[in-house]
């Protein structure tokens, strides 16, 4: 008697990334819109000379795994930040806690790497791995 593999969990856990996904870009879009203080397409109530210019993607590293092609708002004029996620950020304070502590322990960046990608399928390099233990350190 052979055993059937159960792909439930596989996909409960990529239906909840694709909801996180979706709300992070729900949650940027809103920031964007109160930034430049008008609605899509509301021109009427546009009072700056700033814009939307579409987005950027982006891979982020959570808790959930390895969120990919995260649409990230910009603006025209270059100074839209979403509070929600640094510019540079690969990683979200969990990932980053955990490799920190990884590293307390006594681990090597190439060590973290491999835990890292076996946990949340997503490679690091070594590189990456020394700029978050500094940033968090920081």
């Amino acid at each position: 008697m052979g055993y059937q593999i159960n792909n439930d969990n596989n996909d409960k856990d990529e239906a909840i990334k694709k909801m996180f996904k979706l709300m992070m870009e729900a949650l940027m879009e809103g920031e964007r819109n109160a930034f430049l203080g008008y609605e899509k397409y509301d021109y009427l109530n546009k009072q700056t000379q700033n814009s939307r210019n579409g987005y950027y993607k982006r891979d982020l590293l959570t808790t959930l795994g390895n969120i990919t092609s995260l649409a990230v708002p910009r603006d025209r004029l270059g100074e839209f930040a979403s509070e929600f996620i640094d510019a540079y950020e690969h990683s979200t304070k969990p990932v980053d806690k955990l490799i920190l502590e990884l590293y307390a322990k006594g681990m090597s960046s190439r060590d973290i790497v491999d835990v890292i990608e076996k946990l949340y399928g997503k490679k690091l390099s070594p590189q990456q791995v020394s700029e978050i233990t500094k940033e968090v350190e920081e």
